[in-house]
């Protein structure tokens, strides 16, 4: 299966998923050595390099679209790695969070960086990569600076977006009903924001415009070619316009203290997710 922005091919869907993390694995590996004690081990842990099961790492679905991005619109692969990396850092910790607060035990085929590490552990790895990554970039000099710097501006936009669906995430576990509208709301905020920001941040500012109009009229049926999935037609809307949204009020969680052991983390962790319709009801991700 070919995959096709703004009517030029970047190449198959397999090819561009390797392609992608071929190029920023060693980035990221660099990242992840720069750390210390258990937050490297845990990120080593997490991107699939290390433990029982290795080599179980994550698609790659979002670095490839910002690669594939700046492919289409003629940029430089190279100096948008950066910034895949940078894109594929921020999911796989925001994953290390969402895991210790929903209290999913499995990712990717085997136990999750918290059940393995702690929960106390997971958190602060990703606390530790979060600033490795905004560090790195924000130093970065030579002709994939401009790119970085702005990749890490972005980046803390959307690291909002996200802690707002999360959010949301947590609040509807206590209600009974959840809308469309809602959950639709907190999918754009805890899904749809990176894999927007991640169309946007390799391309160079001239030729950004092309690559978010992509983005808005529907690129997100090629993010799910990369991910091998199918998707409700409402789904790719919130996918599609999510990077144009603005103005999202944060929410305070409330969960309910019965269904959740507490640890250090500073919070209770789920054990039971009851109570969402049907229709919301959140379905975990094992290779995202």
């Amino acid at each position: 299966m070919e995959l096709t922005l703004g009517g030029f091919t970047v190449g198959t869907v397999d090819e561009v998923l390797r392609s992608a993390g071929d190029a920023c694995e060693k980035q990221l590996r660099g990242w992840v050595g720069s750390l210390e004690g258990p937050a490297a081990q845990v990120a080593a842990y997490q991107f699939g390099w290390s433990g029982e099961g290795a080599r179980q790492g994550g698609k790659y679905v979002r670095a490839a679209l910002t690669l594939a991005c700046t492919r289409a619109v003629g940029g430089v692969d190279r100096r948008a790695v950066p910034a895949a990396a940078a894109v594929e850092m921020v999911h796989n910790l925001s994953l290390l969070y969402d895991d210790v607060l929903d209290g999913d035990t499995v990712r990717r085929h085997r136990a999750a960086a918290w059940q393995v590490f702690g929960p106390s552990s997971a958190a602060r790895s990703a606390d530790a990569m979060m600033l490795t990554a905004f560090d790195v970039l924000s130093e970065s000099d030579g002709p994939d600076g401009p790119v970085a710097r702005e990749a890490s501006a972005a980046l803390v936009d959307v690291l909002i977006q996200l802690a707002v669906g999360e959010s949301l995430d947590l609040v509807f576990e206590g209600r009974t009903q959840v809308t469309l509208a809602e959950c639709l709301e907190m999918v754009s905020g805890k899904t749809a924001s990176l894999f927007a920001c991640a169309c946007r941040l390799g391309p160079p500012p001239n030729l950004r415009a092309r690559a978010v109009g992509w983005c808005n009229s529907g690129l997100v049926a090629s993010a799910t070619q990369l991910r091998g999935e199918g998707g409700p037609p409402r789904l790719a809307q919130v996918l599609a316009t999510s990077g144009q949204q603005s103005g999202h009020r944060p929410v305070q969680p409330q969960p309910t203290a019965q269904n959740r052991p507490t640890d250090s983390v500073g919070g209770p962790s789920e054990t039971s997710r009851s109570g969402l319709t049907p229709t919301c009801r959140r379905r975990p991700t094992s290779d995202s």
